[in-house]
């Protein structure tokens, strides 16, 4: 007897081959299929599930659709980049506000780090990211001049040090 998750998970992976059957030939117009592979593509950046085989062929991956399939019942797409960045700028006012509750941003916090831990290293490799550390609190100064906050405002600040030093 199959329980209610197998014959939700039979049920996706049904729906996944039926998706994948759209792109093989016979083709339907490309109209239909410009809109299901668009909509596909939405979908799985939303759910952070990559919709493609890992092969050369850049086909479409039925276990990568079942998933998504299964993990996207009610998934809205008109959701789009712009309301992103502004939940974004919202998320980051909270945690910049003086006033924000304790525990609002604390819960907010916990959020944002648990979230970021598997895009750190990606973020962190990054020239701009590397460029920027460099300017900034890797000084070697005890007390860098010119920081107000504790953190090396940059290499301009040295400049002041060693001519206030001579």
């Amino acid at each position: 007897m199959a329980t209610k998750r197998q014959a939700t998970k039979a049920k996706a992976e049904q729906a996944a081959a039926k998706v994948v059957a759209l792109f093989e030939p016979p083709h339907v117009p490309d109209f239909v299929t410009d809109a299901v592979m668009d909509a596909l593509v939405r979908a799985g950046r939303l759910k952070q599930i990559n919709v493609w085989q890992d092969s050369p062929s850049m086909d479409l991956s039925r276990r990568s659709l079942a998933k998504l399939f299964a993990v996207s019942k009610m998934l809205r797409l008109d959701v789009d980049e712009n309301s992103t960045a502004a939940l974004a700028s919202l998320i980051a006012a909270i945690l910049a506000h003086p006033a924000a509750p304790s525990r609002l941003y604390q819960e907010v916090a916990n959020f944002v780090n648990d979230v970021s831990q598997e895009h750190l290293n990606e973020i962190c490799h990054t020239k701009h990211f590397i460029e920027k550390s460099l300017e900034r609190g890797s000084c070697g100064y005890v007390l860098c001049p010119g920081s107000t906050d504790g953190v090396c405002p940059g290499p301009e600040s040295h400049k002041k040090r060693e001519a206030s030093q001579t």
